[in-house]
């Protein structure tokens, strides 16, 4: 039988509907998100059994880091339960794929770290918290513009003066240019 499983992740929908059209008769879906407990697919693994085919997305949906995508992998074969990954392009039930299975988890790692940088920072978001690092005070920067602009100071100067960097102050100036 083939079973699906699918994780609140971007593409909800998107998952669901490629799991259908692969022909899967039942489809598991956990409600969490990235660090959070998987309960629908630990209900799914108990109840696997040999001949059985799993099938997945992409591999980051299954698992959120190499140490548990291995130790899943280890339980279907265990229970002689084939794996399926259609982004992957995994499929177990060809002897060759197991290898394309190993080489793909340098690639899951890339995606589970992508995937949880997203979600933390849709989460930071939706607490009101901006990434990235703090802008320098409107002051400063239109102090070391003007000190830029009356050509009595060199950069070093300036950089002392306002406490904005080389850099910064150019990154402001080539702002300014493209505004005129």
């Amino acid at each position: 039988m083939k079973v699906g499983y699918i994780r609140n992740l971007e593409g909800e929908e998107e998952q669901y509907r490629r799991l259908l059209e692969f022909g899967c008769e039942h489809i598991w879906h956990d409600k969490q998100g990235f660090l959070e407990e998987q309960v629908e697919l630990e209900k799914l693994l108990e109840r696997l059994t040999a001949g059985d085919v799993l099938v997945i997305t992409k591999l980051y949906v299954l698992a959120e880091s190499t140490r548990q995508l291995i130790q899943i992998a280890a339980e279907c074969m265990k229970k002689e339960v084939m794996l399926v990954s259609l982004d992957d392009q995994i499929d177990t039930r060809k002897t060759d794929d197991f290898y394309i299975f190993l080489q793909k988890l340098d690639e899951f790692k890339h995606d589970v770290l992508s995937a949880k940088t997203k979600e933390g920072m849709k989460g930071a978001k939706t607490r009101g918290q901006q990434g990235g690092r703090p802008r320098k005070p409107d002051e400063k920067v239109k102090q070391a513009m003007a000190m830029y602009d009356s050509r009595q100071f060199n950069l070093q100067e300036i950089t002392l003066a306002t406490g904005i960097s080389k850099t910064t102050l150019y990154r402001y100036l080539e702002d300014r240019r493209r505004d005129q």
